[in-house]
């Protein structure tokens, strides 16, 4: 995952290093955040799919890998989290990551008093060998 710009900015490049070439690239404009939790799939194709997902404050969420997949959660804004059932909150901030190795689970709980949002991608292709 790279920044291309020296400056702060919203455009995130991520490269997959696997088997199948889907050769399909775009922008999709982040949706306004609102006070309630929901997620979208915002892309679908032969290498990932990408789920925008917005968790409002006090609201938590577990992102279970597939056995055979592993996931990438991506978080768009800054956020205080619990990253499991008791654990002290930690801060996040735009652009961290937690990869989510397949067949496991990680749970996010909002501390915070805003929504954050974070897209995550779940890897569909094999790595490359």
């Amino acid at each position: 995952m790279t920044n291309p710009s020296a400056a702060a900015t919203d455009y995130v490049r991520v490269e997959f290093r696997t088997a199948v070439m889907d050769g399909s690239r775009r922008r999709v404009d982040a949706p306004p955040m609102g006070p309630t939790s929901m997620s979208s799939v915002e892309h679908l194709g032969s290498i990932c799919r990408i789920t925008r997902v917005t968790l409002a404050p006090g609201d938590s969420v577990t992102f279970a890998a597939p056995d055979a997949e592993p996931a990438l959660l991506l978080l768009v804004s800054s956020a205080k989290v619990e990253e499991g059932v008791g654990t002290a909150p930690s801060s996040l901030a735009a652009g961290d990551t937690r990869f989510v190795p397949p067949g496991s689970r990680h749970m996010l709980r909002n501390v915070a008093e805003t929504s954050l949002q974070l897209l995550r991608f779940d890897v569909l292709t094999p790595p490359v060998k």
